[in-house]
């Protein structure tokens, strides 16, 4: 699923940014969509309702969308923790913006294998170290959970 969702093209190493929503923005923008500007306004309105700082110095931003056809995601790895208004109050480092395609059945299964991967640590330790989208694209792929 990894590799449906994320590209070496959507995947951000060592991204600078100085807040929550440069962040979201250059996720957004990540995807690489035309109209990644309406995905952007739909991730602000999902973040109003609750942060999608997840714990552990992790963040699932993520929208259900009319705009797309298919799951696409931006995945960052933070020069510098930032402040998402995570549940646990740590900085974020990692960062993958999800974006669902309404009516979509795999909403829940999406995020299940995202969280799975992105919450142990030794696979935070790795993609921290990184130096190339190639490299965290092959390293994910090769830990998805079965």
């Amino acid at each position: 699923m990894v590799t449906e969702i994320l590209s070496p093209d959507r995947i951000l190493i060592n991204l600078q940014v100085d807040n929550k929503n440069d962040l979201l923005l250059e996720l957004c923008s990540g995807l690489r969509l035309r109209n990644w500007r309406q995905i952007h306004k739909e991730v602000i309105k999902r973040e109003k309702i609750m942060s999608t700082g997840i714990g552990e110095g992790i963040a699932i931003p993520r929208c259900v969308s009319k705009v797309i056809k298919k799951p696409i995601g931006c995945l960052a790895i933070l020069k510098n923790p930032i402040d998402f208004e995570s549940l646990d109050r740590r900085p974020v480092k990692i960062a993958i913006l999800l974006a669902i395609p309404e009516g979509s059945r795999d909403h829940a299964r999406i995020l299940a294998t995202f969280i799975e991967l992105l919450s142990q640590e030794s696979i935070q330790k790795h993609l921290i170290q990184m130096d190339s989208s190639e490299e965290v694209m092959r390293f994910l792929d090769s830990r998805e959970p079965e």
